[in-house]
Parts: C-alpha cells; sequence; structure tokens
C-alpha cells in the first residue's frame, strides 16, 4: 500500500537530519530545503518498501516539516 508525503518547505532550514535516514528518498535543493528525489517535488506517494525509511526520517527532523497526509 502507498502512503503520501508531504515537506512543508517553509519550516526546513536544511539541516540535513532527514537526508542520512531516508536512504536516497529525500535530498536538499539549491534552495536548502528537502525534497523527495522520487518526484523532484515537497510532495510524493511512495510504496511500502520505501515508505519506512521516510517515517524514520519524520521522526528525526527538528522543525516536524515532513508529514504523512495519506
Amino acid at each position: 500500500m502507498a502512503s503520501t508525503f508531504e515537506i512543508h518547505q517553509d519550516r526546513c532550514n536544511g539541516c540535513e537530519t532527514c537526508v542520512p535516514v531516508a536512504n536516497g528518498e529525500i535530498a536538499i535543493n539549491s534552495n536548502v530545503k528537502a525534497y523527495f528525489t522520487s518526484t523532484g517535488e515537497a510532495i510524493a506517494t511512495l510504496g511500502t518498501e520505501v515508505a519506512d525509511y521516510v517515517l524514520t526520517a519524520i521522526s528525526v527532523c527538528p522543525e516536524q516539516c515532513i508529514e504523512e497526509t495519506g
């Protein structure tokens, strides 16, 4: 089953805490904001095989800017 996630870039401080635990699913762009590598955007629908990595990223984000939306 797929899950949808959103990165609220207005709250992202670019600290990169999420990047190492997201297993390549999240990166930091040239504006120093996190984004999903699969879409190049702040919103992505991901399968269960990678959703667990993003859930871990949610737990380590100091700004709480990553959210599971569906």
